[in-house]
Formats: structure tokens, C-alpha cells, sequence
């Protein structure tokens, strides 16, 4: 019987600190503001600059607060069931999985989400790193996750640039099959000695 990787890495896995987690947070929320900000700006300077009326300028606000929304909801929930970690978490060093040593499904990683929500009040949720055995936050405790501390190993590839690699073999893919119909289609020339028309 084979062991499942996955485990061996839960159990080889250090339960992340706090500092660590506030740390790839902090970078996670840079990233998604930098991104929203630079939204807003482009669309309010496009609206204002187009002259278009205030009544406008208000449905592209919240068209950008909708974006922002969904924005963060894949992110954060996309991010742990695609390869466990955010950017902030692969910068630190940190994996979410389950307590089982499983990967995170996409129901599990939305409660996650829903509890880190409602942790933010005084963040209470997030504290409870400080006092708990396997450092679990409140939205661990709910969806049934871990956060550790792991490296990734040289040449395994994040969910980003695993899709970037499909992109690129799709693309060889296709320019071969293109290549051969085109080597299929051109015409043989006549052989030598052979009387021409």
C-alpha cells in the first residue's frame, strides 16, 4: 500500500504560527487593494474624463465593488482548492489543508472563507492562533483545515504556472497539427524528367 503524499506532508508539516499567517495575509490583502485601487482609478478616470454623469460614475462604482467582491471571494477561495496557498502563503512559506492531510475542496475552502469573514470583528477568529495546540484560527476550527509551513519543492509548480504550462502545450499542440495539414496540403513537385504541361 502506497502512502498518500499529501499526508506525509501534514505530518512532516509544522502548524504555521501567527506572526507567519498575519505576515501572508497582510501581503494578500496588499495585493488584492493594489488591484481593486488601480480598478477604480482607471474606471473613474475613464468615466470623468468621458464626462459622463454622476449617475454613471455611481453604477461604475459599484460594478467596481462587485469586481472587489468576486475579486476576493476566488481569490481567497480559489487560492487554498487549487494548490493551497494564496501569494501571500507561497511567499511565507504556508499550506492550507485539510486536518486529514487531504487537499481543501471548494465547500470547505467557501466556509473557511465565510469564517475568516466573520472573524474580522476585533479579529477574535484570528487570535485563537495565539491560544490553540495545532494553531488553528476560527475559520480552520469551521471548515476543518491546517495551516502548515511548507516549502515547495523544487520544481512543483503553483496553480498559476501549472495553467500557464497547459496554455503553452496546447498551444505546441496546435501549431503541429497546423504544420501538419500545411505538409499534407502542399504539393509534391513534379520528378525529374517527368514532361511538364
Amino acid at each position: 500500500m502506497t502512502a498518500n503524499p499529501e499526508r506525509e506532508i501534514f505530518e512532516t508539516g509544522r502548524p504555521a504560527g501567527f506572526v507567519s499567517r498575519l505576515i501572508a495575509l497582510v501581503i494578500d490583502l496588499a495585493l488584492l487593494v493594489a488591484i481593486v485601487t488601480t480598478v477604480t482609478v482607471v474606471g473613474q478616470f475613464l468615466g470623468t474624463s468621458l464626462g459622463v454623469s454622476t449617475r454613471t460614475l455611481r453604477f461604475l462604482a459599484l460594478l467596481t465593488a462587485g469586481f472587489a467582491a468576486l475579486l476576493y471571494f476566488f481569490y481567497f477561495a480559489m487560492g487554498n482548492v487549487l494548490g493551497g496557498q494564496t501569494v501571500g502563503q507561497r511567499i511565507m512559506g504556508l499550506r492550507v489543508l485539510r486536518t486529514d492531510g487531504s487537499r481543501v475542496k471548494f465547500w470547505p475552502s467557501v466556509k473557511r472563507l465565510i469564517g475568516m469573514i466573520i472573524s474580522l470583528p476585533l479579529f477574535w477568529g484570528y487570535l485563537i492562533v495565539l491560544i490553540d495546540n495545532r494553531r488553528q484560527a476560527f475559520h480552520d476550527k469551521l471548515a476543518g483545515t491546517i495551516v502548515i509551513y511548507y516549502n515547495v519543492p523544487k520544481g512543483e509548480l503553483g496553480p498559476f504556472e501549472q495553467y500557464l504550462n497547459a496554455l503553452r502545450e496546447r498551444r505546441e499542440r496546435r501549431l503541429a497539427a497546423e504544420r501538419a495539414a500545411a505538409a499534407q496540403s502542399v504539393p509534391l513537385p513534379p520528378a525529374s524528367g517527368a514532361p511538364s504541361e
